[in-house]
């Protein structure tokens, strides 16, 4: 049995665990655990000469940041399901990643 997220609507608008935390998990991401730039450029040595990469569970941008950063020529999309976890990515990394608030385990792929 895979993992799925609880999700519920509250108000109109979709709510999940990670809902109420944003905040908090974007501090801890940000706490000096994750190296997101070196992980950028290892990222950057699988990923090639392509030139569209797509993040699932994009959360607040950080990895998405730095990717943009280490391949600035490259066509980025990240995907979350958390409205908040994506208004803080939006204010990080701008017009740089296409951003898409979508449930990945049930998202049509064909592009």
């Amino acid at each position: 049995m895979g993992f799925r997220a609880r999700q519920f609507r509250r108000k109109g608008q979709f709510v999940n665990q990670y809902t109420g935390i944003t905040e908090c998990y974007d501090l801890l991401m940000r706490g000096g655990y994750y190296d997101h730039d070196t992980m950028a450029i290892a990222a950057d040595a699988v990923i090639g000469d392509r030139k569209k990469v797509l993040e699932l569970g994009v959360g607040t941008g950080l990895f998405a940041q730095s990717l943009a950063a280490t391949k600035p020529h490259c066509d980025i999309t990240g995907v979350d399901f958390t409205p908040s976890m994506l208004e803080l990515a939006q204010d990080r990394v701008g017009a740089d990643v296409r951003l898409i608030e979508a449930d990945v385990t049930s998202m049509d792929l064909e592009d």
